[in-house]
């Protein structure tokens, strides 16, 4: 037993090493949905307010769409310890990352019987592509996965004690005010399983109709709230800007729905390139590794073998996890599709376990661990020596360069106007200037909402954020960052803003 735990805390330390190291710097600037988390969560400890003056949301607006709580409030919470700081809105993750790490750990070791299958679960975790930029970086989607993951550990003892009924139910409700992709997977996950339970295995697991009531009751009150968002409408707005066409009919729907889902399982996605948007995976990349492919078939045959309903959940979880980005426009996507790496780490894990009766099992379990931290070598030095240098583009990094390098010059002039053409700088200019929420939403001006539904901040204070053009008109000393294609020749050029690797993001001009 205490060797067992000896290795759950060296990988715990692996992973964290792994996640720490350049965590600030790797990748090199927040993105515009971690600045708005940051800036949000800063407004909350100082005023009790959101960037929109809400007190206390539930939901929080931003760039037309809305962010759910837990993660705001938990970067909140890491302010208050850590500072206002890069740290503090990437840290959570690491911590939610980590949780899920322990969690898929005890659901291994539940549905296996053996510690060293969840050991394996756990370092299948750590060593994971999919999960690997996000547990960097501050996403929702990370405390989604571990309230999920709980959720269904606590199911799984629920036939020892209602009250890990209750704990699992409340952990699924959780999810809901997580990130988006829950509030489709989790019901269904409910849906699925419930139905099973009542119609298979009946009074053995569930005592009706007490539990059923309690569990019934405890969904209802925690989708109180997102009832009431819905049916107001503004819950849809980001749904409808990016979910895949429905005008085009039933057919033609059904059609794009099963493109998008089975794009998940395509060997150009999990093995070759993985998710082409660089936020989410490392170019170059897939998602998982070819050895999973072998163990991951395994595992089915395991699922087979055992016939319970409880070494089925991963597979379960598997095949609902696409369904949220197969509704949207942009497919394969990895951070919606998020919790089918957890799942997929289980199934392998499992493919491991079938090798119990093969001979030579120690050896062959030492080879695939040697193997997958050869392969997770490669990946994370490419990660340390390249990502930043080839992605800060991405992540929108000549806006952290204006508001951190010429931060000190800005009490020298009239007016700052910066080129919105990477999008949304201001929040950019909010988190990095710790902008007094206050004096912001007395001066905020805001531009039409455009196409992908995001609400445009036009100026606030002395900063101006619009395309910038011949025309542009200046009262006062002005100090302006403009693209590297605008031309504003009646004002000197006084340096340029480059990304890491030589590609010129900004021009910098100041007026007389």
């Amino acid at each position: 037993m205490k060797k067992n735990i000896l290795w759950l805390v060296l990988i715990s330390i692996f992973f964290l090493a792994t996640r720490l190291y350049q965590i600030t710097d790797n990748p090199p600037s927040l993105y515009w949905d971690e600045a708005s988390i940051g800036y949000n969560a800063y407004s909350v400890i100082t005023t009790g307010r959101d960037e929109w003056g809400k007190v206390l949301p539930i939901h929080f607006r931003a760039f037309g769409e809305f962010k759910l709580p837990v993660y705001i409030y938990s970067v909140a919470l890491a302010e208050v310890i850590l500072g206002v700081n890069d740290l503090a809105v990437r840290f959570p993750a690491i911590i939610y990352s980590l949780g899920t790490l322990l969690i898929t750990y005890f659901i291994a070791k539940k549905i296996s019987g053996k510690d060293s299958i969840g050991l394996l679960s756990a370092f299948f975790i750590s060593i994971s592509k999919w999960l690997f930029v996000f547990s960097r970086t501050g996403y929702e989607a990370n405390a989604g996965v571990f309230f999920y993951l709980g959720g269904l550990y606590f199911l799984l003892l629920s036939k020892k004690s209602n009250n890990f009924l209750i704990v699992s139910i409340l952990s699924f409700a959780i999810t809901l005010y997580c990130y988006n992709s829950f509030r489709i997977i989790t019901p269904i996950t409910l849906l699925v399983i419930i139905t099973y339970l009542i119609f298979k295995l009946k009074k053995q697991v569930l005592n009706f109709p007490k539990q059923l009531s309690v569990l019934i009751g405890i969904l209802i009150l925690a989708s109180i709230p997102l009832i009431s968002f819905y049916v107001k409408g503004e819950g849809l707005i980001r749904f409808t800007d990016v979910s895949v066409d429905t005008h085009q009919g039933l057919v033609s729907f059904t059609k794009q729905f099963i493109v998008n889902y089975t794009s998940h399982f395509t060997p150009q996605f999990l093995l070759l390139t993985g998710d082409v948007n660089s936020r989410s995976q490392q170019p170059g990349f897939g998602q998982i590794y070819l050895l999973d492919v072998v163990l991951f078939i395994l595992g089915i045959l395991y699922i087979k073998q055992k016939e319970s309903w409880q070494s089925a959940i991963p597979l379960l979880v598997l095949l609902i996890a696409p369904i949220p980005a197969s509704l949207t426009k942009e497919s394969p996507h990895a951070l919606r599709s998020i919790i089918a790496a957890p799942a997929i780490v289980l199934l392998v894990t499992f493919g491991v376990d079938f090798l119990s009766n093969f001979p030579m099992r120690k050896a062959l379990i030492v080879l695939i661990v040697t193997c997958d931290l050869v392969l997770f070598g490669q990946y994370y030095y490419t990660f340390v020596n390249q990502y930043s240098l080839h992605n800060a583009g991405n992540w929108q990094y000549g806006y952290k360069e204006i508001f951190t390098k010429y931060q000190s010059e800005f009490p020298n002039y009239q007016q700052i106007v910066v080129s919105d053409y990477l999008g949304n700088p201001y929040i950019f200019a909010l988190w990095y200037l710790k902008y007094d929420p206050r004096s912001y939403l007395a001066t905020v001006q805001y531009n039409a909402v455009s196409d992908w539904g995001f609400s445009k901040v036009a100026e606030f204070g002395k900063f101006r954020f619009e395309p910038i053009n011949l025309s542009l008109s200046l009262s006062g000393k002005a100090l302006i960052f403009a693209s590297p294609q605008d031309k504003i020749n009646k004002y000197q050029q006084r340096g340029v803003i480059e990304n890491p690797d030589g590609t010129q993001v900004f021009k910098v001009y100041q007026s007389d």
